[in-house]
């Protein structure tokens, strides 16, 4: 089994990146995600039994709901692939809320933002745990409004990753965007209409 793995997990890359337009980072951590459920499936043919028992088991195990969430992705996308379907929901995240205070000035100052870039760009940082050099380097093509997620690449570690965030904060993208009539890469522009930088943001 091992040889054919091998073969369709490359045939699952290729797929990610050029009918998905998932990038070469993303496309690696899906297959890597997928390839651990197929080896522990023993098949690689699964159908929802299967993907709802590997589930079962990753909540046993205590993962975070983010990284499950993020194995489901990968995983809806497999079954895709192959003709199937998956319906199962990610578990429910909560804003890790490591400094209290910090939460509440977050939640005030979106009571004093009268603009639809700022407000949506806090929510991104409040809601998906991004830092302020991932949101200066989001693109468009990185939100995902059907499945409420972000792309986020050019980390900090040089590792892409997927976030889920919540509908509120992907129709405050979607707000945002409908008051632009450029057609620019770049998600946030500054009021040059160049990508946003670090001190722009700063000053929000």
């Amino acid at each position: 089994m091992i040889s054919a793995l091998d073969d369709i997990l490359e045939d699952y890359k290729v797929y990610l990146r050029v009918e998905q337009r998932v990038s070469e980072g993303i496309a690696q951590g899906y297959s890597y995600s997928v390839g651990r459920f197929l080896r522990w499936a023993d098949t690689l043919n699964p159908d929802r039994r299967h993907a709802v028992k590997y589930y079962d088991m990753l909540l046993k195990e205590g993962k975070k709901a983010s990284t499950i969430a993020n194995i489901l992705f990968a995983l809806k996308h497999y079954y895709n692939f192959i003709g199937k379907e998956l319906d199962l929901k990610p578990p429910k995240q909560t804003v890790k809320q490591i400094d209290f205070l910090t939460v509440i000035e977050a939640k005030t100052l979106l009571y004093k933002i009268d603009s639809f870039r700022d407000y949506a760009m806090v929510l991104v940082m409040l809601y998906g745990g991004l830092r302020v050099s991932e949101v200066c380097n989001l693109d468009r093509e990185d939100i995902d409004c059907e499945e409420f997620t972000i792309a986020v690449r050019n980390t900090k570690n040089k590792v892409d990753r997927t976030v889920m965030v919540t509908e509120k904060c992907i129709r405050a993208i979607e707000r945002y965007l409908e008051t632009r009539i450029d057609t620019a890469k770049p998600l946030f522009l500054s009021r040059k209409e160049r990508r946003i930088s670090r001190s722009q943001i700063a000053m929000v």
